[in-house]
């Protein structure tokens, strides 16, 4: 903790700096002290642990020379955790944790055009002692079990900058940046952590135009027993100009890519225990598209639109493009009737495990749509119907067909609510194997909202198959949800919640259900102004037959809050119950356990000048 040391005498003495005490310069802090008591049993192994924190913040806050040019803040903090545990017949064993650590930030010219923003902050983290192999796991990195005590130091930091420029007859300009980084070392193990975020937008507007250019990069990286990287990068432009009164020109270009990547590596167990390690997993996706439309609208009653786009889209064994030409029109025939016609040429192309075939594609797209309602009620119904043909460079030849249907109700009430949709869609490709799709979508939600009680549902099931044969995958989604609460009195309140939510699937990546259910029952209560009343009870069971993963877990959580100006008395109690299973398991893991917490704070603030 010594390395702490220089910047905790810089912070002192930024601190006292003569000239800096103003109107604007506050210290603030907090103090907080807490005793814990748990009790949980893994399988046949129980153990039960206390616990005492100390969490001790200050803060500074004031302007260089002028609020407008210069506004800082600092910000220290000292936390220990000091953990005594229990487990079956073993003596006792002691832990003993520190956090020392310190948070930068400013703002240049906040008032300004050019405003800039920085802010860094760092936390070390030391741990002593072992806690047996009841807790094998110390600041995210895994020891073996029965290895002599390692004392374990982790190092956190964060850095996020951002500077906007919006000077007159300039573009708009948006920057901004963030990076985090966590290494945990101790004997001879080694984990690290990593993120970045780097984001850009220049933007500009005038009387008739609007442009956009957005890129944005983001990393992940775990590297630990299990590695762990995700990236994703975005670059897209937008413009929409206003050529004259009836005609608007418009253009979307854009690349995204991902990437990620898992790995296992076998975690470390007793040498009469087995470890089982999951496959590497490597995925990397990415589409290309660029997009330019021209509308016409020479009255409220017709519109007519030239659309063209380019995109290649690639993922996995799969990759899908296509240059296109659409013209599309509209017409109002009558009042809330509206036709519509359109027309497209140009090329797709599909790489099916490396098999590539290019086509030559024309095709026609007619439909009608009708809205209607009355001062409760409203609806409307729709349809489509499209043929077509596509050509391969060799003369084969194969037609495309395709169906749209749509339909939507909703009334509205003065205290009720109701809406339901049906939508599908169709398409069949004699030639293509990803032509040829099918989706359906039902849907249907109900709201209430009287004196006391709010309630709400909803309900929707989607269906989409895509690919014929070797190619054909089929998904079933199904999701149900819904909440309500009631007010019993004036600070009393009454909440629950439910929902499921189902995942059937079946193709060239194999068959299974993934399923999800869960409830929650809560309240609170304020009595006096002073004293505050809060729990809640949680039920979730998730299931996934592919992997034999099965876990159902219940868990309960109170809380009595009591407040006296800047002190607060508070009196926690937890309550967990799990059950995990996966299929490479012999037996579930069965865990219970509870914990009874009490905890006082005392804050602060003054204003220095």
């Amino acid at each position: 903790m010594n390395r702490h040391s220089g910047a905790v005498v810089l912070v002192c003495a930024v601190a006292s700096l003569p000239g800096l005490a103003s109107a604007q310069t506050t210290v603030n802090g907090a103090a907080e002290w807490s005793v814990a008591s748990n009790e949980s049993t893994s399988n046949t192994q129980a153990s039960d642990d206390r616990a005492i924190r100390q969490n001790y913040l200050l803060g500074y806050s004031s302007t260089l020379w002028d609020p407008r040019l210069v506004k800082f803040n600092v910000e220290g903090l000292f936390r220990t955790n000091t953990q005594a545990a229990r487990a079956g017949e073993m003596s006792d064993r002691q832990g003993r944790q520190a956090d020392l650590g310190y948070k930068f930030g400013a703002s240049l010219l906040q008032a300004s055009a050019i405003p800039f923003f920085v802010q860094v902050a760092r936390t070390t983290s030391a741990s002593s002692g072992d806690l047996g192999a009841s807790n094998p796991v110390r600041s995210g990195m895994i020891a073996p079990t029965g290895a002599p005590p390692v004392d374990f130091e982790s190092l956190n930091k964060t850095m996020s900058l951002g500077w906007q420029i919006g000077l007159p007859g300039l573009p708009r300009v948006d920057l901004g940046y963030r990076r985090g980084e966590s290494v945990v070392t101790g004997g001879g193990y080694r984990a690290e952590q990593s993120d970045k975020n780097l984001s850009a937008a220049v933007s500009k507007d005038t009387e008739t135009t609007r442009q956009s250019v957005r890129y944005q990069r983001t990393a992940f990286e775990n590297v630990l027993a299990q590695t762990f990287a995700q990236k994703l990068s975005n670059l897209d432009y937008d413009l929409t100009a206003q050529v004259a009164k009836r005609l608007r020109v418009t253009a979307h270009a854009g690349r995204r890519m991902t990437f990620a990547r898992s790995e296992f590596a076998a975690t470390v167990t007793p040498a009469d225990e087995g470890a089982y390690t999951p496959p590497a997993l490597l995925g990397a996706g990415g589409a290309e598209y660029a997009l330019a439309g021209i509308d016409y609208e020479p009255s409220g009653r017709f519109a007519l639109r030239l659309n063209g786009i380019v995109d290649r889209q690639v993922g996995g064994l799969t990759t899908m493009s296509s240059r296109l030409a659409t013209l599309s029109s509209h017409v109002v025939v009558a009042r809330g009737l509206t036709a519509t016609v359109s027309g497209t040429t140009g090329m797709r192309g599909q790489i099916v495990n490396n098999a590539p075939i290019t086509v030559s594609t024309h095709s026609a797209v007619g439909g009608a749509t009708y809205q209607a309602g009355v001062r409760w009620l409203s609806g409307s119904v729709g349809a489509t119907r499209g043929f077509g043909t596509n050509v391969t460079p060799e003369g084969r030849e194969g037609t495309t067909e395709s169906w749209t249907r749509e339909a939507s109700l909703s009334s509205t009430f003065a205290w009720l609510g109701l809406g339901a949709g049906y939508e599908r869609a169709q398409n069949r490709d004699r030639i293509l194997d990803y032509g040829n799709y099918d989706s359906e979508r039902v849907r249907a939600s109900a709201q209430t909202s009287m004196r006391r009680l709010t309630m709400s549902m909803s309900a929707e099931q989607v269906r989409i198959e895509r690919g014929v044969l070797a190619t054909l995958t089929r998904n079933l989604q199904q999701t149900f949800s819904a909440s309500g609460s009631v007010r019993v009195w004036r600070e009393s309140l009454a909440t629950v919640t439910a929902g499921e939510f189902i995942n059937d699937y079946a193709g060239v990546f194999g068959d299974g259900r993934d399923r999800t259910l869960f409830w929650n029952v809560g309240g609170q209560s304020i009595v006096f102004s002073t004293l505050r009343f809060s729990a809640w009870v949680r039920s979730e069971a998730a299931r996934a037959s592919r992997t034999g993963y099965d876990q159902r877990v219940l868990s309960g959580f109170g809380r009595l809050d009591y407040r006296l100006r800047t002190l607060n008395l508070a009196l926690e109690y937890q309550r967990n119950q799990s059950r995990l299973m996966y299929a490479v398991m012999p037996s579930p893991d069965h865990f219970r356990g509870r914990q009874i917490r009490f905890n006082v704070t005392r804050q602060f603030g003054m204003r220095l000048r």
